[in-house]
C-alpha cells in the first residue's frame, strides 16, 4: 500500500470512465463545475456504492485543501443498517487506509469515518435512513445516499433540506461564495446511485430520467445530472457476471443487466408500456359514452378522470384533475366546468366515487359524496374490490406482441389493448393524464400481499381509473346519423328487407 507521502488521489479512487464523469458533477476540482444533483444509476455492478463512498472521500479531503474547511461532515446514507454495514463500512475498512484516517464509533460524532489533522478531521457520517427525521438538527456539506430507489419520496426532501455549512467559522476555512466580486455559491451536492425499481423508483425517474419537476424544483432543473451505469462497464466484474444478468427473468434482466427504468423488478403493472397506452389527440364524438371518476383526497392527492368508450369498447382518458386541500364544492364546480366544455349532458355520463366518502368527514361534520351531491354533482359509489380491480386494470393493459417484432408500433401488435391516454391537445409530448402516465407505471407490489398494489406509493390515479374500470363499460353503439352515407344506406336497405320478411 502506497505511503502517505507518495499517494494520488486520483489514483486511490481509480474511478472508471462514467464513474469518473459523476465524480466531476459531485466533487469537482473547479468547484464552479459541480452539478448539486448528481445520480448515477441503472444496471448492477457499475460500481455505484464504490463511487459513493470514494466520492465522499474526495469531498473531504478537498474541502480542507482546497478551502482550509476543518471538521466537516459528509454524509453516506444506506437504507438502514445492514445494508450500510455491508455495502459500505465493510468496504470502507479495507480500502481506506490507516493513515488517512480511522473508522470508529465516535462518542460525540457516532459511527464515521475520521481522516487525520492533515486533512482536517473532516469526517464521513455513516448513517441509515430507518428514521430520516432523527436528522433534523444536523448539517451536511454534502450527502450520497446509496440505493436511493429503496427510499420513500420525502426521504429526498429530508435530507437535502440539511444540506448547509456556515460561512463564518472561529477555525479554518469556509467554502466560496464569491469569485471576483461576482456571487457564486459553493453547491452543497446530493449525490445518489440506484438500480430501478423499489419504493423511490417512481420520483427517481421523474426527476432524473423524465426531467418532469414539480413547480418547487423546476429552478434547480438544471442541477439534475444522470450518469447511467452499465454492468459492462466495469472492468472488475468477472466475464461471467453480465451472463448470468442476462439469464434473469426479464424484468429483472431489464433492471439489473440493462438499467432499464421503464420495466424494474417489483412493478406491479408490467404490461405498461408508454409507445401502446398514450395515443396523439382527436375530437371525441359527442355520441361516444362517457364517465367520470373520483377519489377524493384532502392532504393526500384527490384524483378525476374523464373517460369516453368507443364502438369497439376501447376506453379513452382525456382528461384529469389532480391537487389537494381543495373543498368537495370547489372540484364540483371544475367538474361542471369541464361537462359544459365537452357539450355533453352531465347525465349523461356514468359517475362512481370511492365508497369511503359517504362517511361523515369530521373536517366538514358531513360525508363528501353528500357535499358534492349539494353542489350538482351527483356519484354513485363504485366498487371498491381491490384485487379484482386490479385484474380489470390489467385486462385492459393488456396486449400481445410478435417475438420477432420489436418495433414497439401499436399497429404491429397481434392483441391491442383496451385502454389509452390521450396526449394533450397543445403541449407536445404531455397528456391528458400527467398523474396518471406518471404513477401508473411505477406502482409497486405490496410486500406482503402480492396480489396488491403498495399504498405507500402515490396510488390516487390508479385507485380512480380502477373505479371506473370496474363499472365494466360496454360499448358505444353508434347513432344512425353518425353513421357514413354508405353505412346509412345499406342499414336502410336492410331494414327495409326486415319489415318486407316481417309482412
Amino acid at each position: 500500500m502506497a505511503k502517505a507521502g507518495e499517494w494520488s488521489l486520483r489514483e486511490w479512487i481509480n474511478a472508471q470512465e462514467r464513474q469518473q464523469i459523476w465524480l466531476d458533477y459531485f466533487a469537482p476540482r473547479d468547484y464552479t463545475k459541480a452539478k448539486k444533483f448528481p445520480f448515477y444509476g441503472g444496471a448492477a455492478g457499475g460500481g455505484k456504492s464504490y463511487i459513493g463512498r470514494k466520492g465522499a472521500a474526495k469531498f473531504c479531503i478537498q474541502a480542507f485543501t482546497q478551502f482550509g474547511v476543518r471538521e466537516c461532515r459528509v454524509g453516506l446514507f444506506c437504507e438502514d443498517y445492514p445494508s450500510l454495514k455491508d455495502r459500505q463500512i465493510s468496504k470502507i475498512r479495507q480500502e481506506f487506509p490507516r493513515w488517512m484516517g480511522e473508522l470508529k464509533d465516535h462518542h460525540d460524532l457516532g459511527e464515521v469515518f475520521l481522516f487525520n489533522e492533515q486533512f482536517g478531521n473532516n469526517f464521513i457520517a455513516l448513517r441509515n435512513l430507518d428514521k430520516p427525521e432523527k436528522y433534523d438538527s444536523t448539517e451536511f456539506a454534502a450527502i450520497y445516499v446509496d440505493e436511493l430507489t429503496k427510499n420513500q419520496a420525502h426521504v429526498f426532501d429530508d435530507l437535502r433540506k440539511r444540506l448547509r455549512w456556515p460561512i463564518k467559522v472561529e477555525r479554518g476555512g469556509t467554502f466560496p461564495s464569491t469569485k471576483n466580486g461576482d456571487k457564486i455559491d459553493f453547491k452543497h451536492p446530493f449525490g445518489a446511485g440506484a438500480n430501478p425499481g423499489g419504493p423511490g423508483h417512481g420520483f427517481c425517474k421523474q426527476f432524473w430520467i423524465d426531467r418532469d419537476f414539480p413547480s418547487y424544483l423546476k429552478k434547480y432543473a438544471n442541477e439534475f445530472v444522470f450518469v447511467p451505469a452499465k454492468a459492462h462497464d466495469n472492468i472488475y466484474n468477472p466475464s461471467s457476471y453480465f451472463d448470468d444478468l442476462m439469464s434473469l427473468p426479464e424484468d429483472l434482466r431489464q433492471a439489473y443487466a440493462e438499467g432499464n427504468w421503464e420495466i424494474f423488478a417489483g412493478q406491479y403493472f408490467r404490461e405498461w408500456r408508454r409507445a401502446y397506452h398514450v395515443c396523439p389527440w382527436f375530437e371525441i364524438p359527442k355520441y361516444w359514452k362517457r364517465g367520470i371518476a373520483m377519489d377524493w383526497g384532502w392532504s393526500s392527492p384527490c384524483c378525476i378522470l374523464f373517460f369516453a368508450i368507443s364502438p369497439d369498447g376501447d376506453v379513452y382518458i382525456y382528461r384529469e384533475l389532480y391537487g389537494t386541500e381543495r373543498l368537495p364544492v370547489w372540484w364540483a364546480a371544475r367538474i361542471l366546468e369541464q361537462v359544459e366544455e365537452d357539450g355533453v349532458s352531465l347525465a349523461d355520463y356514468v359517475k362512481v366515487i370511492d365508497p369511503a366518502t359517504q362517511q361523515k368527514d369530521p373536517r366538514f361534520g358531513k360525508p363528501v359524496v353528500e357535499m358534492l351531491r349539494d353542489a350538482g354533482v351527483d356519484f354513485q359509489y363504485a366498487n371498491n374490490d381491490r384485487l379484482s380491480g386490479w385484474v380489470q386494470v390489467r385486462n385492459y393493459l393488456a396486449w400481445e406482441r410478435d417475438p420477432e417484432d420489436d418495433t414497439l408500433e401499436l399497429k404491429n401488435l397481434l392483441k391491442r389493448p383496451k385502454l389509452y391516454i390521450l396526449e394533450a391537445r397543445i403541449e407536445l409530448e404531455a397528456t391528458c393524464a400527467p398523474n396518471l402516465v406518471r404513477t401508473l407505471p411505477v406502482l409497486i407490489a405490496d410486500k406482503n400481499r402480492k396480489e396488491d398494489v403498495d399504498t405507500d406509493g402515490e396510488d390516487h390515479a390508479a385507485d380512480t381509473l380502477r373505479y371506473f374500470l370496474m363499472t365494466r363499460p360496454a360499448p358505444t353503439k353508434i347513432p344512425f346519423r353518425a353513421l357514413s352515407a354508405e353505412w346509412q344506406e345499406a342499414m336502410s336497405r336492410a331494414q327495409q328487407r326486415e319489415r318486407q320478411e316481417a309482412a
